[in-house]
């Protein structure tokens, strides 16, 4: 409501921050904080709003989404585990010797720092950038 207050335009309804796909609240959401992201308007209003400045789903009802906690819920429980893994292969201390793209290591912790719902893991590794293929032996390029 501040961009309503505050801005001549302020763009097309967003409320993904806190809405899932589905309609309902994100589990990444405290409830305590309904009161500053969340303003009760009458339907009416919601209607005027969304035909003057694009609209996103319709909320009507408050509760988190149950799809979306269950995939939070797997989401945490593999970032942990990864964690886990990673402190485990640390500590073995065997040389260091294997190379893999940097890309794909951002995305990877870029999934292990995150907490929400849209970072998933970084899928399967693939070094294809990394290889050279040369008389039909494979470098390092």
């Amino acid at each position: 409501m501040t961009l309503l207050r505050n801005a001549s335009d302020p763009g097309p309804l967003f409320q993904y921050d806190y809405i899932c796909k589905h309609g309902a609240i994100l589990p990444t959401v405290n409830r305590k904080d309904f009161p500053h992201i969340i303003e009760h308007i009458p339907m009416a209003a919601w209607q005027k709003l969304s035909e003057r400045f694009g609209s996103c789903p319709l909320v009507l009802d408050l509760h988190v989404c149950g799809q979306c906690q269950e995939y939070y819920g797997h989401l945490e429980s593999k970032r942990k585990q990864e964690r886990e893994e990673i402190q485990r292969l640390q500590s073995c201390r065997e040389p260091e010797t294997h190379f893999i793209t940097e890309d794909w290591v951002s995305n990877w912790r870029k999934f292990l720092k995150s907490r929400t719902i849209y970072d998933g893991p970084p899928g399967p590794i693939d070094n294809k950038t990394l290889l050279t293929i040369h008389d039909g032996k494979m470098y390092l390029t």
